[in-house]
């Protein structure tokens, strides 16, 4: 296996662009058909997102997603930073 080259760092502008968001699992799936992958249900708060994930073999299971587990609650919709 080849490693991914990293891509080039973003000034602190670019990063502080980016909407990062604490969100709740709802509903995780698999996709008949391809056997990596995971339909998940994600609620942001006022949205929710539908995400496909390729997790499936590293971890699984749909419901061992590798999402950040905070150390205490956060409120759904709370953003980082």
């Amino acid at each position: 296996m080849t490693p991914a080259l990293l891509q080039p760092e973003i000034d602190f502008a670019a990063f502080s662009a980016v909407d990062g968001r604490a969100g709740t699992l709802g509903r995780a799936a698999d996709v008949p058909g391809p056997d990596k992958l995971h339909r998940l249900a994600v609620n942001c708060g006022d949205h929710a997102w539908r995400v496909l994930s390729s997790i499936k073999r590293k971890r699984g299971g749909p419901r061992s997603a590798p999402f950040a587990m905070p150390e205490s609650p956060v409120p759904t919709g709370t953003r980082a930073g």
